[in-house]
């Protein structure tokens, strides 16, 4: 996938974050939005940079349905928000990680 593209993914995806903290963390905790989220970025960053890279290697994996092992509702919700934030620094990261497009057209680096 050329890396123009995969940024521009990335960062609606980085968008889509916003919207997923205003749903709370019930009980079954892994919501389908946030499912959704997380394999669509794996495979965007796998697409643009294969899975032996760095970018990848830092994405998550582990589901957020341990969360339900949390006494209480406010402990989930807390864990959630943590992992919501931890996800979107990931995500920032690799977006700036990224060689810049004006790099890219100057072709000083290979896509």
């Amino acid at each position: 996938m050329d890396i123009r593209k995969a940024v521009e993914l990335l960062k609606k995806d980085l968008d889509e974050i916003a919207s997923l903290r205003k749903i709370p963390c019930d009980d079954d905790s892994d919501n389908e939005q946030f499912k959704l989220l997380r394999y669509r970025v794996r495979e965007i960053v796998e697409a643009a940079s294969g899975k032996d890279s760095s970018e990848y290697r830092r994405i998550p994996v582990r589901p957020i349905s341990t969360l339900r092992f949390r006494k209480t509702e406010a402990q989930r919700n807390e864990e959630y928000s943590k992992y919501l934030d931890d996800y979107e620094i990931i995500l920032k990261s690799i977006i700036q990680n990224y060689p810049s497009p004006f790099l890219m057209r100057c072709n000083f680096i290979n896509e």
